[in-house]
């Protein structure tokens, strides 16, 4: 059924003018609708299935900490590792051990869904260091699929050349039959002032501002009433609904200013990691940015900044008196143009605000890359910040023996 609903959505995209578009769509809607949904509740129920019998050629490869050959054990329980002869070498760089995952570390029964659309659930170590997220089924066959090209971006540069998220395990927990990850978190454990979430395209939104979470609350296809009320005024719409608006606004225009070396590490390491992903076929991916500020008009010394869970952050800069460090990092990058995406692209290309996330991956990057130029810039004069402590000056820990949190 994925086929032939993809083959359908290749059909439509290919077809005439957008009114022809906008006429072959509405008459078979409801039943696009309707299968979309079926496709969903399959995939759903197929995400949890032991991974012997839909990867039969992916063997399970221990390494050097595992029980016997292939498996571990993690919250106290057994689990069996995917492709671990590649995982363990980013383990080994940031000298994360299997004792972190301990009984008194970590429990299953913890799990929470996360704030995100998919739902999925995850839970922090206890000390805050290390995060276990479940994946879907989607997620867990790209990782399966890249983990080779992504551990070889990962470990390029001794590991300060990427931007990615830094993934340690990835394994099977026969409890649940449930497919799972170890990740470490781009931001410290320190309250952040300011998150952004950015795509560039629409979707674009600010997650915390001045210290304060933004409810995420988002307009779908079916609100006629708030769709009516966006285009005549906003007073109708519920206060939260319009400060998200807002923040969307301003994430969508926001610039931020680096030492210029520091600038310049960010775009081409964004540069090199979209074009891993392009080339892996990989899309709807987010650049998250965390910002702490420190008010140094009145201090003696410069203030410190906790390390972030990337080698050789945070970039700290200073503005009017005024100390900033960012946490950059991009995370959400196993999604692949699958059958739902297709279909997900024709209902957002009718109704969704333009431009908007859900194209081919190769489109996607163009659209990451070009946004991502534009938002870090120099910051004017930074000759005149040389007393500006740089990240590697702040630290010289790995972050290993610190703590983090999302």
């Amino acid at each position: 059924i994925p086929g032939l609903v993809s083959k359908a959505a290749d059909d439509i995209l290919s077809g005439g003018s957008r009114g022809q578009l906008c006429v072959l769509f509405s008459r078979s809607y409801f039943k696009l609708a309707i299968l979309l949904l079926s496709i969903l509740t399959c995939l759903d129920k197929c995400s949890g299935v032991n991974p012997a019998q839909f990867h039969p050629v992916r063997s399970f490869t221990g390494g050097r900490e595992s029980m016997g050959k292939n498996s571990v054990k993690i919250g106290g329980e057994e689990v069996s590792l995917y492709n671990d002869t590649h995982f363990v070498k980013i383990r080994d760089q940031m000298g994360v051990k299997c004792s972190a995952l301990g009984e008194e570390s970590f429990s299953f029964a913890e799990l929470n869904a996360g704030g995100g659309k998919g739902g999925s659930l995850m839970q922090f170590t206890r000390d805050g260091t290390l995060l276990v997220k479940q994946l879907s089924k989607d997620d867990h066959t790209s990782l399966c699929d890249h983990c080779e090209a992504y551990c070889d971006r990962i470990l390029q540069g001794h590991g300060k050349t990427s931007l990615l998220a830094r993934i340690y395990f990835h394994f099977y927990r026969p409890t649940d039959r449930k497919n799972y990850v170890v990740m470490s978190s781009i931001f410290p454990a320190e309250k952040l002032h300011t998150v952004f979430d950015l795509k560039g395209c629409a979707d674009d939104k600010i997650i915390r501002e001045n210290g304060e979470s933004i409810p995420q609350v988002h307009k779908r296809w079916f609100m006629l009433h708030w769709l009516i009320s966006e285009g005549l005024c906003d007073c109708v719409l519920p206060s939260s609904r319009i400060r998200y608006k807002e923040g969307k606004t301003k994430s969508r225009q926001v610039v931020f200013h680096l030492l210029s070396q520091d600038c310049r590490h960010v775009v081409e390491a964004v540069r090199e990691d979209v074009e891993m992903l392009r080339k892996s076929g990989l899309m709807d991916y987010s650049l998250i940015v965390g910002i702490i500020e420190r008010d140094c008009r009145h201090e003696r010394a410069a203030p410190s900044f906790p390390p972030g869970g990337i080698a050789g952050q945070p970039y700290v800069v200073e503005e009017g008196g005024i100390q900033r460090a960012y946490y950059i990092g991009i995370i959400d990058f196993l999604q692949g143009w699958t059958a739902g995406k297709k279909v997900a692209h024709v209902i957002k290309y009718l109704f969704a605000p333009k431009p908007i996330s859900t194209i081919r991956p190769e489109l996607y990057a163009d659209q990451f890359i070009e946004a991502n130029d534009k938002r870090f810039k120099p910051l004017q004069g930074d000759d005149e910040n040389k007393k500006t402590p740089r990240s590697s000056e702040l630290h010289d820990l790995t972050p290993r023996s610190l703590s983090y949190r999302v």
